[in-house]
């Protein structure tokens, strides 16, 4: 059979009983309601639901998308890399934290990639006209400045800050952010 309004029949008052996907009717199903209109039709709950695929035994997809999205509010859950903490956060099982941390890393690296507004830095004075900003420093600092592929900075951090003439680093410490972005320059 199939029901033709919202209404949810219940057999037993006194629990509470949550819609799971396969009780909405079609055009209502985040994938199915993607494939017919479209991305901009979709809610980011619902988006977050097409990309976490099923629910858990106690929470429904629907449910937990829901429950994420208010929780860590929508562009803070994007900014976290760290599945473990998203997960402990969450109260998701770490295959969705997985999930959700991965989606958003595509997002960034395809953002980065197509980000035409990015600096160029290819000579000597590009770097210098770059890094204008410190010329006015009362110590040493050691900033990195990290480059893709086509010369663009894809990172910039300031790995020490020293004394007056002389910053102490570790070689370590300029070449982790270089691995974790992906730095080729």
């Amino acid at each position: 059979y199939v029901l033709h309004n919202h209404d949810t029949i219940l057999d037993n008052q006194g629990k509470r009983y949550h819609l799971r996907i396969r009780d909405l009717p079609e055009n209502e199903k985040p994938r199915e309601k993607l494939l017919k209109h479209g991305l901009l039709a979709l809610s980011t709950s619902e988006l977050l639901a097409v990309v976490l695929n099923t629910g858990t035994k106690r929470e429904g997809v629907l449910e937990m998308s829901g429950r994420i999205i208010k929780d860590y509010g929508e562009g803070g859950i994007m900014s976290q890399k760290n599945p473990q903490a998203l997960s402990k956060d969450l109260d998701v099982p770490i295959g969705k934290s997985l999930q959700i941390v991965a989606c958003a890393e595509l997002g960034r690296r395809f953002f980065q990639r197509n980000n035409s507004s990015l600096p160029t830095i290819r000579t000597a004075r590009e770097v210098y006209e770059y890094v204008k900003d410190m010329h006015n420093l009362s110590k040493e600092h050691l900033r990195g400045i990290y480059l893709n592929t086509h010369y663009k900075v894809i990172h910039d951090e300031i790995i020490s800050i020293g004394t007056v003439d002389a910053s102490i680093i570790h070689p370590r410490e300029v070449f982790k952010p270089a691995v974790e972005h992906s730095a080729v320059a």
